[in-house]
Parts: structure tokens; sequence; C-alpha cells
């Protein structure tokens, strides 16, 4: 009885495992062959970054003159994986495709979502190094699309690795764009100040020309120098002449009245009209004396207003030139700096790059028909033989069960 039993237990499962092994077969052949596209990326940005520096003779310097600035080459950063594969990924990208998609003949009737798109697309990298606080990811990305079409398959493959390299070097590149945006609005700016502080010099130097200012004070100067020496001449005359005015008056209070002497009346008369000349040219020296007083007190004025003037233009110029000078040196600076987000720009323009496109696949990926069969003929194998036990198994203990129950009490 048993060895029926297991006779016809192994007859009826090779008789299920092949009619589902059929089915299955049969079932699989309906379903179309997929193929997979896959593209290589390689992480290898340009390795430029600006440096300046002083040149040795002159850092010892207050004032330095000038900064030496290049361009130095330096080792490619390690770049986290799992940030790639977020932007690859993102809804964003995943929209693009599918609206890429949509537009294919064979898409045109079929309804598509992001989920589909995103069960479709594949993006991996290994890990080169996993230490005990941090990971090290190959440089390669792995990009895979599949679908029915091995043609569209690799063309939709690169169109996804290329809208991820735009987008990267778009997140890349906006905050250099807007740094740049705002070196340019600065130098503006500051170009337009120092174009202000030229003119204004060329204005001050047009109104008032400060070497002609100051040869002015000094032909004044000179002038007034010289009045003084004829002014120190003028008093040495005029006391000369005080002194021959008081001989010639006590030489006539000391004369003793006499009888003139025929003949001596001519002297009275020279030596009073002499007396009177003294005083008369004493006077006039005098008044030439005040005249030249005022002459001094007249360009003295003049002179203190050319120097307050001078002055006030000179440090106005020297404040200018000043100012000119600071935003001249500001100016250059933003404009190393400028030149330094340029590079930078131009640097991020090489973050990824294709290292193999992805070509027409000439195998098919899928489906795997025969895994398939294997694993529905192994479950039928396993679930035929446990499902008759049990059935047998139950039948046994429900006939034992009407018989307890039809036994007379």
């Amino acid at each position: 009885m048993r060895l029926f039993m297991i006779r016809r237990i192994i007859l009826i499962t090779v008789i299920s495992v092949i009619v589902v092994g059929a089915i299955t077969a049969l079932t699989t052949l309906t379903i179309d062959d997929y193929y997979t596209a896959t593209a290589l990326l390689v992480m290898t940005p340009v390795p430029l970054n600006s440096k300046d520096y002083v040149p040795s003779i002159l850092s010892e310097r207050d004032d330095i003159p000038y900064r030496v600035s290049f361009l130095t080459l330096n080792e490619v950063p390690t770049f986290p994986m799992p940030d790639y594969e977020q932007i690859y990924t993102s809804d964003e990208i995943i929209e693009k495709i599918l609206l890429f998609l949509s537009s294919k003949e064979e898409f045109k009737n079929v309804k598509l979502s992001r989920s589909k798109i995103r069960k479709s697309l594949s993006i991996k990298s290994k890990i080169f190094f996993q230490g005990t606080n941090q990971i090290q990811y190959q440089r390669i990305i792995q990009l895979q699309f599949t679908t029915k079409n091995p043609e569209l398959s690799a063309e939709v493959c690169n169109y996804w690795a290329e809208l991820g390299m735009t987008k990267i070097e778009e997140l890349r590149q906006g905050p250099i764009k807007d740094g740049i945006a705002y070196l340019e609005k600065t130098l503006d700016e500051k170009k337009a100040k120092l174009e202000a502080k030229r003119k204004a010099i060329e204005e001050l130097e047009a109104n008032y020309h400060l070497p002609s200012l100051e040869s002015r004070i000094g032909e004044l100067e000179n002038q007034i120098t010289s009045f003084r020496i004829q002014q120190i001449n003028l008093t040495l005359e005029i006391d000369q002449l005080e002194k021959m005015i008081s001989i010639n008056k006590d030489r006539q209070g000391t004369d003793i009245p006499r009888t003139p002497i025929p003949g001596n009346e001519n002297s009275s008369n020279a030596e009073s009209n002499g007396l009177e000349d003294l005083k008369k040219e004493q006077q006039l020296k005098i008044s030439e004396k005040e005249a030249i007083q005022k002459q001094i007190s007249e360009l003295e004025t003049e002179l203190t207003q050319l120097r307050k003037l001078f002055a006030e233009k000179k440090q106005q110029k020297l404040s200018l030139e000043s100012e000119q000078i600071q935003i001249k040196q500001i100016y250059e600076n933003l404009n190393t700096t400028y030149q330094y987000a340029l590079a930078n720009l131009e640097k991020s323009q090489s973050e990824l790059r294709f290292a193999s496109k992805a070509l027409t696949p000439r195998q098919k990926a899928g489906p795997p028909r025969i895994m398939y069969i294997l694993c529905i003929m192994v479950l039928t194998a396993i679930a035929v033989p446990t499902i008759y036990i049990g059935v047998l198994v139950a039948n046994y203990y429900l006939n034992k069960f009407e018989k307890e129950l039809s036994l007379p009490t």
C-alpha cells in the first residue's frame, strides 16, 4: 500500500512538472526580449587651481608693487558617488527621459510613469576602498537602460548620461556664475569710481595748476623780500637824513648873532635852503617807505590767500590720488579674483566625461526563459508532493473524526 502511494505521488509529481514546465515554456515565449545598453562615465575634472604669491625679493617691503598669479595642477579629489545617484535619478531628469520616450513611435500608445522608467534605469559604481569612517568609490560610473528595442536602449542611455552631466555642471557652475556676476558688478562700480577720481584730478589740475601756484607764491615771496630790503635801505636813509637835519638844526641854534659880513648873505641862505631840502628828501623817503609797506601788505594778503589755496588744493589732489590708488588696488585685486573665477568655471566644465558611450547591444539581456522554466518546475516538484501528502493526511483525519462521531453513545 505504501509503495503504491509513493509511486502514485511520484507519477503525479512528474506529470505535474512536465505539464507546468510546458505551460511555462509556452508562456515565456510570449514575453518580448529586452536589451540593456551600458554607458560608462569617468570623473576626471581638470585639476586646475589658481594661486598668487609675493616674490621673495619683495616680501620684506611694506608696499608690495605687484603680485605674481599663476595656475597650478593639483591631485584630482575623490567625489561622493551617492550624490551622482540622486542627481541621475531625480524627478527632473526622469521626467525628461519620459518625455523623450513619449516622442518615440513605439511608446506613443504606452502609458509611461516615472516609477516604470526608474525600474528600467540602473546607475552604480564599485567601492574602491572602505574604511571605518570613509568610503571611496571608483571613478567609473556605470549607467544602464533596458528596453525592448536595442537601438532605443543605447540612444536613451546616452541621452540619460548627457542629461546628468548637464545637470551636474549646472549645479557646479551656478554658484561660480553668481560669484562672477557679483564680481563683474563690483568691477564696473570700482571702474566707474576710478574714472570719477581721474576726472576729478584732471579738473583740479585744469582749474588750479599747482606748479603755477607754487611758482607764483615764490615770486610773491621774492617781491616781498625785495620790498623789505628796500624798506630797510629807506629806513637807513631816513635815519641818516634825520641826523643831518638834527646837525643842521643844532648848528643853526648855536650860531651867535653877529653883524652880517658883506658877501656872506648867500652862505646863510644856502644853509637854510639845505635844511629845507633835507626835510623834503626825508619826507619823500618816508612816503616811499609807506608806499612800499602798503605794497607789502597787499602782497602778503595775496600770498596768504595763495598759500591757503595751494595747501588746500594740494591736499585735495593728494587725497584724490590716494583714493585713486586704493580704488585701483581694489580693482586689480577684484580683477585677479575675477580671472580666478573664470578659470574655476572652465575647470568645472570637465567634471564628467564619457569613458565609453552606450552601443547597440547585440545580445538580449532577457528574459531568462530557461531559468523561469527550471524555477517553476522545481517549485512544482516541491509543491505537488507536499500538497498531495497534505490532502491525504487531511482526508485521513477527517475520516477518523467522522467514525468517532458515528459511534453509539
